[in-house]
């Protein structure tokens, strides 16, 4: 099992992803939430997205990962299938995570089996 934090200052988020919402958000996502009004939502899901490319050793897949909430708004995790040689997946049995904003900070914490 290993374990990953990490935390944003939201107005940084921003001023780096504000014209590049398409390299790191997927269109339900981007649809979704918007900048500046969700930007501590888009924050802590682009935290959690850079963890698992980090913990899987993939090279800019955050289009494959989608974080949906269910009808409660309670996240959850989406991956869409890669078509690659050198990508697996598959290398992730279990995901638990957490997401968290505030006015100035986004956050997010992952738990990988």
């Amino acid at each position: 099992m290993r374990m990953f934090s990490r935390r944003i200052k939201i107005s940084d988020f921003i001023s780096f992803a504000e014209n590049r919402l398409d390299e790191y958000f997927t269109e339900w996502e981007r649809s979704t939430f918007k900048l500046p009004v969700n930007a501590g939502s888009l924050a802590a899901r682009y935290i959690l997205k850079s963890m698992l490319n980090e913990h899987a050793g993939w090279t800019g897949l955050f289009t494959k990962i989608e974080i949906i909430n269910d009808t409660n708004g309670k996240p959850m995790l989406k991956v869409f299938p890669v078509k690659a040689d050198n990508y697996d997946i598959g290398c992730i049995d279990t995901v638990q995570f957490s997401l968290s904003h505030s006015k100035e900070f986004a956050a997010a914490m992952l738990v990988i089996n």
